[in-house]
């Protein structure tokens, strides 16, 4: 990646400048600007959902999204582990499904557009 934006922001208005892999976020007037992984927030484009320290909760968000599920989660669950994943939108929903089990230590089971979390 390569070349470089001029922003201006703030409440007085002043001058950043974003290189290649920089990201601006402004919260209450205040900028700040930070080195970021861009395939982060590009990996679509190339059919992969790229998450890192993601939640079975938060994966699960962007699988309803892909393979147009609903993920019911029993009442109370709790599962804290994180993980990075990258899946291949390509893949079925199973083997995802199998990969999941594995990383977040649950189980899945399917019901029609339901994929019920155990």
């Amino acid at each position: 990646m390569q070349g470089k934006i001029a922003l201006q922001a703030g409440p007085n208005p002043k001058s950043y400048v974003l290189n290649a892999g920089d990201q601006a976020l402004s919260h209450a007037d205040v900028v700040s600007v930070a080195k970021v992984n861009a395939s982060d927030f590009t990996a679509w484009k190339e059919g992969v959902i790229l998450t890192r320290d993601a939640s079975l909760q938060e994966i699960c968000g962007e699988l309803e999204r892909w393979y147009d599920v609903k993920f019911v989660f029993p009442n109370g669950f709790k599962n804290y582990g994180k993980a990075f994943n990258s899946i291949n939108r390509s893949e079925m929903l199973s083997a995802v499904l199998i990969a999941l089990k594995n990383t977040y230590e649950v189980d899945f089971v399917i019901k029609g557009k339901e994929v019920i979390v155990r």
